[in-house]
């Protein structure tokens, strides 16, 4: 049970996914370098992402419709310097697509030449907020079984937690 409760526990990190990432592409090496928190909304792996991934591995968590106009937006801010500013669905590592905005900036030499951009990935979290509450709640009434004594109670919740969780998971919510 005790195994149970720990797999549960991990939904409460979904709050993690709130926290915006950050991100800094150095062009001459064409490698974006990311932060933890953009690693985490991309999917990728942390030690990967500190190291520098190329645009394709961003590009490719980007949902299929909206990476052409993906494209035309970083075209624009590296050619005209534009701000780039734009809001997609990236598919995280399981199999569901979560919006995110990104905004980001592009820095030049002075005779123009673009060398490099950073910016900033936020997550939206009203797609899981109502979902992530009754969680939040059940983890609670879970805990308060556990430290009681009440064996039956704690089961039927863990039952309860699957089962909001499994809808989660159908409707593209949570991790």
């Amino acid at each position: 049970m005790r195994t149970a409760f720990k797999e549960l526990t991990q939904l409460r990190t979904a709050e993690q996914y709130l926290e915006p990432g950050f991100f800094s592409w150095d062009l001459a090496q064409g490698k974006i370098y990311a932060d933890g928190n953009t690693a985490d909304i991309f999917g990728h792996d942390l030690s990967l992402s500190a190291s520098g991934l190329s645009l394709e591995h961003y590009l490719d968590r980007v949902h299929p419709e909206h990476r052409g106009r993906m494209a035309r937006s970083i075209a624009d801010t590296l050619m005209h310097g534009v701000p780039y500013h734009e809001t997609y669905p990236v598919q995280r590592g399981d199999d569901f697509y979560h919006d995110v905005t990104v905004i980001g900036r592009c820095f030049r030499t002075t005779e123009g030449v673009p060398l490099h951009c950073s910016g900033v990935v936020i997550p939206h979290a009203e797609d899981r907020k109502d979902t992530d509450q009754i969680l939040v709640h059940c983890l609670a009434v879970y805990d308060l079984a556990i430290t009681s004594g009440n064996e039956r109670l704690a089961n039927q919740m863990l039952a309860v937690l699957a089962s909001v969780n499994d809808m989660s998971a159908a409707t593209g919510r949570l991790q």
